[in-house]
């Protein structure tokens, strides 16, 4: 599938996970940064799942909302199984490091009542405490360490897409657009 990357130049990718791999890689690279391949991978199946909206937010109270954190936390201390604890620190610890990373530039601009580091100590946090042997623990231990820095990559990514985006709209509305009377 030939798809229109970030940059300037189009790509081709094969699936949507390959594509947000290679964005990855040019993040980490500009960003100094560096993972395991499976932390790589993960991240990138990652913003792939997240791409749809439904994956992101959870339909309650007749409503689309994206759960706070804190009651991901509370929930994982009040699951009734391991696994189920497992599971539930690890969207934690993914919607915490898509957020504030996809979303950084949110919390730059509007002063809320929870900020990004909020963000980085809760997914850090909910990461270091997945120790599953069936999710990788040591990926997700890794995940945990590099967390403010991947945020970092993520933005990098978000601006990118941004930025890329909005060029390309002014441009399609400069082709576009109505001649202007002259005065």
């Amino acid at each position: 599938m030939s798809e229109t990357g970030i940059g300037e130049q189009p790509i081709t990718v094969t699936s949507l996970p390959s594509f947000f791999h290679s964005c990855l890689a040019d993040a980490l690279h500009n960003q100094q940064l560096s993972v395991s391949d499976s932390a790589h991978w993960y991240i990138a199946q990652m913003l792939s799942e997240f791409s749809r909206s439904e994956r992101l937010f959870e339909f309650r109270d007749d409503h689309w909302m994206l759960t706070p954190l804190a009651s991901l936390y509370g929930a994982a201390f009040a699951a009734k199984s391991e696994n189920e604890r497992q599971l539930i620190l690890r969207r934690m610890g993914d919607i915490a490091l898509f957020v504030a990373g996809i979303f950084s530039g949110f919390f730059e601009r509007y002063r809320r009542a929870v900020d990004a580091e909020y963000y980085i100590s809760m997914g850090s946090t909910a990461y270091s405490c997945v120790d599953d042997a069936r999710l990788d623990p040591q990926m997700f231990a890794e995940l945990a360490d590099q967390f403010a820095g991947l945020v970092n990559v993520l933005a990098e990514i978000s601006e990118r897409a941004y930025s890329t985006q909005v060029r390309r709209a002014v441009s399609e509305w400069a082709e576009h657009a109505p001649a202007r009377p002259r005065h």
